[in-house]
């Protein structure tokens, strides 16, 4: 009877974690998308201004973009008005139509997902697309990652960490001596 009982424990304890870690699962994968999706837009749409000013120079756009590029893993492209392409190699798809349109949206293409970002220009409408792999999307973030929190919650540290915003020195170090410059020499 005793082994019964237990054999029904795990049976119910197994169930519940399992009903637990599976939808959990699904949302650290989902958070990690949006994540990497979000960055790809927020990068596109701060783009916007710089497009909008140096549609005419393209020499410029092409050293901006050569260093967001680089940056990143996430390849950003724009399509000028008139046909030009200016950074990352990839071909224009049925969706530059739509976004030429005026429309912003992201679709989901072979080996990632592709955000669309218009500017009007007064030659006509420029599209930032800013591609972004597979492995990124589905990349796991570390701060909901599970093994760090467990050992942060066992260790008693619970709390969100703090770092401090400057750089690390005595007050000593700064003023009679050379400023911050000095102390980061020595």
């Amino acid at each position: 009877m005793r082994r019964q009982v237990a054999l029904v424990a795990l049976a119910t304890t197994s169930l519940l974690l399992i009903a637990f870690l599976v939808p959990l699962g699904l949302l650290v994968r989902t958070l990690a998308a949006d994540r990497a999706a979000g960055a790809a837009q927020q990068e596109a749409q701060a783009l916007v201004p710089v497009v909008a000013s140096s549609v005419r120079d393209p020499a410029e756009l092409t050293l901006v973009l050569q260093r967001v590029n680089s940056g990143t893993p996430r390849r950003v492209t724009v399509f000028l008005p008139d046909g030009r392409r200016v950074g990352a190699l990839t071909q224009p798809g049925p969706s530059l139509a739509l976004a030429r349109q005026g429309r912003a949206f992201s679709t989901t293409v072979p080996g990632g997902r592709q955000i669309l970002q218009p500017v009007l220009t007064t030659g006509g409408t420029a599209v930032i697309t800013s591609f972004v792999p597979s492995a990124l999307l589905s990349r796991s973030s570390p701060r909901v990652d599970g093994a760090r929190p467990a050992r942060a919650g066992a260790a008693g540290r619970v709390g969100p960490r703090r770092r401090p915003a400057g750089p690390r020195c005595r007050p000593a170090d700064v003023g009679a001596r050379g400023g911050l410059d000095a102390a980061r020499r020595r």
